[in-house]
């Protein structure tokens, strides 16, 4: 009997996006490889959730591994296994990487705004992550092509504490904003941030300012009040494309 391949899966299935990944993972294997799926979840039992752990990957010696963080993926390297990176933050050379369509964001946003009457557009984002700024730019060269005046908003900090320093800037930028205007957010948790900060700041949601998310995560869209408007993307094709790269890695 052929042995099965072991391929090790680590990623946050709290997000959207990982999940779609993670069921697109599911139906190839189901449909195609048959691998042995090591997948590492358990996040709360562990100091630091957002690197590898090397020295289970170590001992398990998979074929190969799909991973979302990259802290320590060099490291990886060294231990000679193919890897895929679900992520573009601090990809490494040799190592394939997923990656937005960030043009196709920007122009399908731009355009969403126009058809809804919107001549006054804005982005809300985070500073220094290249996702974030690049689908910043790709937005306002595609709003300022259709003539839209474009302000822009970005956090600064990590993903972890993004909120504790920049809430009441937050809040009166989105005062002084022109109305009505559409802003588009780099991804659906940013979107709730914004719902959320126009309720405080007593702003009418979609009537004054009308939010456009990235990622479709259908959990996050569905419980904010108002629903959140999202672009939705092909996750669980991406996720086949993963496998079958990874696949071709682990045959040589």
């Amino acid at each position: 009997m052929k042995k099965r391949k072991k391929v090790f899966v680590h990623l946050d299935a709290g997000r959207g996006y990982s999940r779609d990944i993670l069921q697109g993972i599911y139906a190839y294997n189901n449909a195609v490889s048959g691998w042995e799926i090591i997948y590492e979840p358990v996040y709360f039992l562990r100091s630091d959730a957002n690197s590898n752990n090397l020295s289970i990957i170590n001992s398990i010696k998979p074929d190969g591994c799909i991973l979302e963080f990259s802290e320590n993926m060099q490291h990886l390297l060294d231990l000679n296994i193919p890897v895929i990176q679900l992520t573009a933050v601090n990809e490494i050379p040799d190592i394939p990487f997923v990656s937005g369509n960030y043009e196709s964001d920007g122009r399908i946003a731009a355009e969403y705004f126009r058809r809804k009457g919107f001549n006054n557009t804005a982005f809300f984002g985070l500073k220094n992550l290249r996702w974030s700024e690049t689908r910043l730019e790709n937005f306002k060269k595609q709003s300022l092509e259709l003539g839209n005046t474009f302000y822009s908003f970005l956090l600064q900090g990590n993903e972890k504490d993004v909120l504790t320093n920049n809430f009441d800037a937050l809040i009166n930028w989105l005062k002084t904003l022109p109305k009505p205007i559409g802003i588009l957010c780099c991804n659906d948790n940013f979107g709730q941030i914004l719902i959320n900060s126009c309720s405080i700041a007593g702003i009418s949601v979609p009537h004054d300012i009308a939010i456009l998310g990235i990622d479709n995560d259908e959990l996050i869209c569905n419980i904010t009040y108002p629903n959140l408007y999202s672009i939705t993307r092909n996750h669980k094709k991406i996720a086949f494309y993963i496998c079958d790269l990874i696949s071709k890695m682990i045959e040589g």
